[in-house]
């Protein structure tokens, strides 16, 4: 479903919801939150790219853990109805 709706969403300016999971690293660990950390910078760069569309955003990110705590309770961390869900390295 994802596949069909993810193209359709972005050229036709459909509501698109991403999230993003992580853990210490993706959360922001030694950079400037907000405008360094993995988050801000897909946000932005979205935002910049896809300028004409209605994406919002959820970070889910959570400091002082791996990637992995994160995965295992995806549901607390970002909405239920997210369309895309980033898990950076």
């Amino acid at each position: 479903m994802l596949c069909a709706y993810l193209p359709l969403a972005l050229c036709c300016g459909w509501l698109l919801s991403v999230g993003v999971i992580g853990g210490s690293i993706s959360w922001g660990h030694g950079v400037q939150r907000g405008s360094e950390d993995w988050f801000s910078l897909l946000q932005r760069w979205m935002e910049s790219t896809f300028t004409q569309h209605n994406i919002t955003f959820k970070n889910g990110c959570v400091p002082a853990t791996q990637s992995s705590y994160v995965s295992s309770c995806l549901q607390q961390f970002v909405d239920a109805d997210v369309d895309l869900v980033s898990v950076p390295p």
